[in-house]
This record gives C-alpha cells, structure tokens and sequence, in this order.
C-alpha cells in the first residue's frame, strides 16, 4: 500500500519501480466508500512527483457477494452475512471510476489497475489480474495441471492479463530458526519429534499434505518445504512464461523476508540466505531460454512420448538458433535429435515436439532428456533437462483373476490376467461391491483375494459382515503419501487419458473399521483438531477379514490405468497379494 514520502524518495533514488495500493483488501464497507474515494486523490497527491510510482490499485483480493441458486454456498452466505455493510461489485465497479476520476485530476498520465488479484472478474475498466497458489492452497483459482497444461482464468476479450502474487511456501533455514525463534517454537515432543505447529501463522503443518509427506525433523522440514518451494515456483513461471501470448506481467509473492517467520512464500530469508527457490526463479527467468514440458513423468519401455520443445524470450529482438537433444538411460545416451527454431521479440513459441522412444529397459530406470540451445553464432546459451522413469512392461503373475463389475473386468483384461470364473479365482476383483456384498464376504470366509475398486467420484457404504466401509468426499489433492515399509509408489501427479494432463490422485477417502493403511493424504488444520502428528484420510486401505484379504482402492483411477506404471505396479501388487 501506498507509503510516507520517505520511502519512495529512496526508491526514486534506487531505480526501483513501485506498485501502490489503497489499503483495502477483499471488501468496501459502504460507509467508507467516499472516503476511500478522497484517500485515491490523496495517494496520487503523495506519489505524482516520483518516477518510481509507476502504478496504482484499489483494492486486493475482492470476493463475490452476490447470491447464486443454492442458498448454501458460499456466495450466498457471504450475501446474506455482509451485503448490507459492503459494495456489491457493481457498486465497487462504481467506486473504482470515481476513484479513477479522482487521480485524473492530480495526474492525467498515471498508469490504475483497478484490482490486484481478483476473485470476482472481470473489471469493466483496465487490466485483469489474477493471484495463483494453486500448488500451495491446492487448485487455487486454476489446479496446477491445467495451469502446466496451457489453461488460465478467464480473460476479459481482447485484453492481456497478470498474475500478481504467486508462490508457496518454504521455512526458514535451520540456522536462522535456531538463531531467533523463540524457544517455544523449537521444542521437541516427547517422542524427540519436531513439527512446525507453533511457528505463528507458519502454513506448512496444514498444507504439505496435499504435496509432500510429513516430516518429523526440523532439517527434514526445511529441506522438504524448500523443495517444494522450488518446484512450484519453477512449475508456475514457466507455465506463465509459456502464455506470453496472454499474461503481460507476473510477480511472485515475495523476495526478502523481513523478519524470521515473517511470510515465508519469500524466496530468500531474512538474513539474506536464498532458500532453493531463489536459484529455481532466477533459472526460470532467464530472458531467453528453451523450455522442455511434457505431461508424463512415469512411463513404459518402448513407448514413444512428445515432449514439446518451446523458446522463451523475453528480450526486445527476434531470436532465432538451433535446440540439439540426447536421449540417455542411466547416463548412456542412445538418441539424438536437432531442430532450427526461432522467436519473436518478447514472445514465446512451442517450436516443435521431440518424440522420445523409451529404450526397452528390463529394469526401472532414469531416462533424461538432455537439451541445449545454441544462438545465432553457434553459442551454446541455455540447456535443460527432463526425466522419465521408465518401467519394463511388467507381467502378470501366473494366478486366476475374476471380476465383478464392468470396471473390474477392465482392470483384469487390461493387465493380462488369466480370467477365471469367482468359484475358482485366486484374487476377485469388484467394482460393484453394494449390490455383492453377500458374495465378497463368502470369498473372505473362503481365503479369497478381493479387491474393491470404488467409484472415482461417487460415496459407497457397505458392510462386510461385522467390517462397516464407507467412502467420504475429501479434499482434490495430486499427491497421496505412500505407507512406510512399503515401495516408493510415487503417486503424485498422475497422467490421465482422459483429460490430457496431470490429475488428481484422489477426491475422496475411506472411514469406518479399522484396516491398515496403504496410501493416504492428510487432515487439515480445522477439519481434525489436532497439531501433529496429523491424522491420516486412508485413500487405499487393507482388512484382513475371514481368511482373506480384503483392499479398499478409493484413488481416481479413470483415464490413469495402462499410462503409469508406477500406480500400475501398485494394483497389480494388491491383486497378487504382494503389499
């Protein structure tokens, strides 16, 4: 927000350009709208006579307060609780011209956008911005695939649009925490364990669930938040990089702390150590660069996967050179490709696709695309790399597989089970458990194998004689943590046939008997009650029932089955017994 005159003397000085903004964030009370109208005249008054005041705003983050047909949501509610106190947006569309009409008056140059990060667009006058912390508060206001992918908020016809917060979080360094924490905040439990539950207003205790699993050691903490950190912030810049045709301007949110634990999204702490996002930004930004995206991460030998190949270019002259490319397993490079490319100044292009061939590996193995772009002259000026994990076609084990359900009996072809009638099957897979309840539970008496696949999106409940299964709507997360002890499943933004990009890994989760928990994410802060340790949302669990085996698989498995061998693998081992 707009600050003393001080400040920006030395911003002036400095080169720095500035951003302000009236202090008003979400809402205008109705008895403060023609003051915030008088307090915009007086803000240019303050910032005319700097050149280091390029811009202004009105507002952060307006909300919709409007009502929609279902009186319980959101919008609704917030209606009915602060529509008398606060601007409509078409009041608050009236307020931004009269603020607007206000600063022609003491400076007819000055550059206003109306709203910085709107969740109400668009706005009638000027540029749209929206803010994005999709890979921290999960799917936030686009999910990150769709984000990778190409898509964005909706965009006013005809205009460009900016992205001005962005970000997620990362904790301070071990040293800095040690240094000026307070001792409250650095107490281990009685387990010798450390969370970060009592750094105030700290987020990664309630949110790392949906991207990491949870650590129980401040350097595991800071190293797992950090990664994180970083991974977002290199996913999300070159994701708006790559939509240079569309977004003008971004800023992530923020460089430099200001204090220890002050908004730790910042990229450098605040006694000036970078965190790993700093360094994964800078690469990111580089004026001109190629940019290697693709939407799988595991996949089978022998399989052919594009990977495209774009130039980023953010100078103020064309470009143009030459992308040469090795395809390595383990190190050993078996392929090769080149391709010519050229840009247009301050623009970006997907110049072409390189059809990676997954060697036919007999073991899982890395296999890296290698890419270097070379200028005009011949200049090596920027590489980058991306890998696959690559599968042997796994095979079935020799046992007999009966289904249950049309979904079953896919997932049973699919991996090439020898298919049995249920009286002599080995492992029964059913994906119809409420209509053949009185079935599984004969199986479990018998000794039988049952795997219950759920619905992707709707609940089931069922009972299995004295087991009492249910499934609850949960939170869209991408990844899910895997239970210690067993494989590094890695399920964690999974591809899907059927959308194009990356999915999510569950919407719901499993209650009721106690089983053992296979795959899982996290409660959030408000939703159980407790610190840490935190509860565990099973999204895959185990019953030893009968003289059986009975799973639960409650994972959005639509569109993913046959394209990653990694979640592959995991039902396979269910069906066989393996887990």
């Amino acid at each position: 927000m707009a600050t003393i005159k001080e400040i920006y003397d030395y911003m002036d000085m400095l080169g720095m350009m500035t951003q302000s903004d009236l202090p008003l964030f979400s809402t205008l009370r109705r008895n403060q709208a023609m003051e915030a109208v008088k307090q915009a005249g007086e803000m240019e008054h303050l910032l005319r006579s700097h050149p280091s005041a390029v811009l202004v705003t009105f507002i952060n983050e307006p909300v919709c307060i409007r009502p929609n047909k279902d009186p319980n949501s959101k919008y609704s509610r917030r209606y009915a609780l602060k529509g008398h106190r606060h601007l409509y947006r078409d009041e608050l569309e009236a307020f931004f011209e009269a603020a607007r009409k206000m600063i022609y008056i003491e400076n007819p140059d000055r550059v206003i956008k109306n709203v910085e990060g709107d969740y109400d667009p668009p706005t009638a006058n000027g540029m749209p911005d929206f803010h994005t912390y999709t890979m921290w508060y999960s799917n936030h206001p686009i999910p990150v695939a769709r984000l990778a992918k190409g898509y964005i908020p909706p965009v006013k016809p005809g205009w460009m649009i900016g992205c001005g917060e962005y970000g997620a979080e990362g904790l301070d360094n071990v040293e800095l925490m040690k240094k000026t924490y307070p001792e409250e905040w650095l107490k281990l439990n009685e387990k010798g364990e450390w969370y970060p539950t009592e750094i105030v207003r700290a987020q990664t205790n309630a949110m790392h669930g949906d991207w990491y699993k949870e650590q129980n050691s401040m350097q595991d903490w800071v190293r797992e938040s950090q990664i994180h950190q970083a991974d977002a912030t290199r996913i999300m810049t070159d994701a708006f990089r790559r939509r240079s045709d569309y977004i003008g301007h971004t800023a992530i949110h923020l460089l430099i702390d200001a204090w220890p634990a002050g908004w730790m999204k910042t990229l450098v702490s605040c006694d000036r150590i970078p965190k790993l996002a700093y360094y994964a930004y800078e690469d990111s930004l580089t004026p001109y660069r190629l940019n290697l995206y693709c939407d799988r991460s595991y996949v089978y030998a022998k399989e052919t996967i594009p990977v495209e190949v774009w130039l980023l270019n953010d100078t103020q002259e064309d470009r143009s050179g030459k992308v040469v490319a090795s395809i390595s397993v383990d190190g050993k490079v078996c392929n090769s490709y080149s391709m010519e490319v050229s840009v247009d100044a301050a623009y970006s292009v997907c110049s072409g696709k390189i059809p990676v061939v997954i060697p036919n590996v007999d073991k899982k193995s890395t296999v890296s695309v290698d890419a270097v772009l070379y200028d005009e002259e011949g200049k090596a000026v920027y590489a980058e790399k991306y890998k696959f994990t690559a599968y042997p076609n796994k095979e079935a084990k020799d046992i007999k597989v009966a289904s249950i359900g049309a979904r079953a009996q896919k997932i049973a072809v699919l991996y090439g089970y020898e298919q049995s009638d249920v009286k002599d099957a080995d492992t029964v897979i059913v994906s119809t458990i409420e209509e053949n309840k009185e079935t599984v539970e004969n199986l479990l008496s018998e000794g039988r194998n049952v795997v219950v696949i759920t619905p992707d999106v709707e609940q089931v409940s069922f009972d299995i004689d004295d087991l009492h299964i249910e499934t609850k709507k949960g939170p869209k997360v991408y990844f899910a943590a895997v239970a210690d002890g067993l494989k590094d499943y890695s399920i964690n933004r999974l591809y899907s046939a059927v959308s194009d990009y990356r999915e999510f890994a569950a919407r719901k989760y499993i209650l009721g008997a106690e089983g053992s928990e296979l795959i899982y994410t996290y409660g959030k802060s408000g939703v159980d009650g407790a610190k840490a340790p935190k509860v565990h949302f099973p999204l895959v669990k185990k019953y030893n029932h009968g003289k059986g085996s009975l799973y639960v698989i409650s994972l959005v498995l639509d569109g993913k089955l046959g394209f990653n061998p990694n979640l592959d693998e995991f039902i396979m081992d269910c069906i066989e017994q393996n887990i």
